[in-house]
């Protein structure tokens, strides 16, 4: 990893969302409220202000959140209500494996039957502070979820919904779980909108009578083969581990795949690949590939991260997570110990979870936090400090603090962390006026940035 001289500037930092913010540089830290058990879903909002997480954890330091979980303003909250002795109304009855916001609410999918007691058959939404399910849900695990054309998605090992035949993927038209297309011939574990198309990974090999390979793209109409997909050696079928590819992301403009297999378009490509619109690659796009699995894949400061179970990225030695910078790998400073299998950016950082049990050497279980220097030496690190007059209010706010540039850029979010406005505000003599009149009574967070500094506050609407 490339080292940087830089003159730190110390600063005063909240400690939002339970996470211990270090200095400026680079180096992996821990939550201050760990959780007990593999991590296998994280998401964070538009906004970057509620951090989702879901696994196979029960507890946090003690509280009870059942395999999901919310970290906003600075406290760990479970997802569902308080009630009883047995914490059955807490989260849900299984694990949880992929989290999605859509239309102001929160879609889970997973291994669970029940959310808060309620029937959830492997997917459920959580809106106003309670679980509900979706439909009749499915007969196995929803592996992975994404919004296309505004409507939800769901894949995984399920092939009905009810007694509606849906080949490990579906879509959800508002009041029932529809097939896409033929579907696919076995596991769906990744999705992701590529230039207007839903694209989709996983085990499967084929869509009806189609070979698909591992990767697939829906065009409205069917499912269509994205070159010849990937493979992997006959020696390594008869062994029973065949191709698959695990994580999909958009970098550059171009897609890159990461999994299990050697081929890619028949060319050697080693467990990464990118494709080009026309076909895939791997040299000279992302070096030599890696020496093991690919799980999950995200952008950071700029870069492509791959995480997974791997010890060599192209000829660089690694720990389960190394970053692309166009030209070659580098290792984010010692890595974890184990697998990494979800991976978010969340104020700044990169947020991994997975099944290892310590990062960067520290022991840090389940779940930690890369950060890295973003500026240089001489940057200019302004703070905004902003209050809210009246707070509670009944809409009508006027903000303080504004003492830098004549226009700021405003986002408000709710409690469930999904973005309600976005606008540019312009100062006056230190203030402006924010109408949130429009919105019912609850809690929401303003977020206010100058193009160098972010600062945000809790408003309270009461309307009574």
């Amino acid at each position: 990893m490339k080292k940087f001289n830089f003159i730190y500037i110390h600063l005063v930092l909240l400690l939002l969302f339970g996470i211990n913010i270090p200095s400026i540089g680079q180096s992996w830290n821990t939550f201050s409220n760990p959780v007990d058990a593999p991590v296998f879903g994280l998401c964070t909002n538009p906004t970057m202000d509620t951090l989702f997480m879901g696994g196979g954890f029960i507890n946090s330091s003690g509280k009870v959140l059942n395999h999901v979980g919310a970290v906003s303003n600075g406290t760990c909250t479970e997802m569902g209500m308080m009630m009883g002795p047995d914490n059955s109304m807490i989260g849900t009855n299984g694990e949880v494996d992929c989290i999605t916001p859509f239309n102001h609410k929160m879609y889970i999918g997973g291994k669970f039957t029940t959310a808060e007691s309620f029937n959830a058959m492997h997917v459920a939404v959580w809106s106003q502070g309670s679980f509900a399910g979706v439909g009749k849900g499915f007969n196995d695990i929803v592996r992975c979820l994404a919004v296309y054309n505004s409507q939800l998605y769901a894949g995984g090992e399920f092939t009905f919904s009810g007694t509606t035949a849906v080949k490990h993927i579906a879509m959800w038209n508002d009041s029932a779980w529809v097939p896409v297309g033929q579907g696919m011939n076995d596991d769906v574990e990744a999705m992701i909108v590529y230039k207007g198309k839903l694209v989709v990974s996983g085990d499967f090999d084929s869509s009806g009578t189609t070979r698909m390979n591992h990767v697939a793209m829906w065009d409205g109409n069917k499912w269509v083969s994205l070159g010849s997909g990937m493979t992997t050696s006959s020696a390594m079928n008869t062994m029973g581990m065949p191709a698959m590819v695990h994580s999909l992301c958009e970098y550059k403009g171009h897609l890159y795949a990461g999994g299990m297999f050697m081929y890619a378009d028949g060319n050697a490509a080693t467990n990464m690949a990118v494709w080009n619109d026309t076909s895939w690659a791997n040299t000279g796009n992302i070096g030599t590939g890696m020496s093991d699995i690919v799980q999950c894949l995200n952008i950071y400061n700029g870069r492509l991260i791959a995480g997974g179970l791997f010890d060599m990225a192209g000829s660089q030695s690694v720990n389960n997570i190394a970053a692309w910078d166009g030209s070659g790998w580098n290792a984010l400073g010692q890595g974890v110990d184990s697998n990494i299998e979800a991976m978010t950016v969340y104020k700044n950082h990169l947020i991994v979870g997975g099944n290892f049990n310590k990062a960067g050497g520290n022991n840090e279980a389940f779940l930690a936090q890369w950060q890295e220097a973003t500026g240089i030496a001489g940057e200019d690190h302004s703070s905004i400090i902003i209050s809210a007059y009246p707070n509670p209010s009944n809409g009508k706010i006027i903000l303080k603090g504004l003492n830098g540039p004549s226009a700021y850029n405003v986002t408000v979010t709710n409690s469930l962390g999904m973005k309600i406005l976005g606008s540019t505000i312009k100062n006056a003599g230190g203030s402006c006026s924010l109408d949130l009149s429009s919105f019912p009574q609850g809690i929401y967070f303003v977020v206010v940035n100058d193009g160098k500094a972010t600062a945000s506050i809790r408003v309270v609407l009461n309307k009574d």
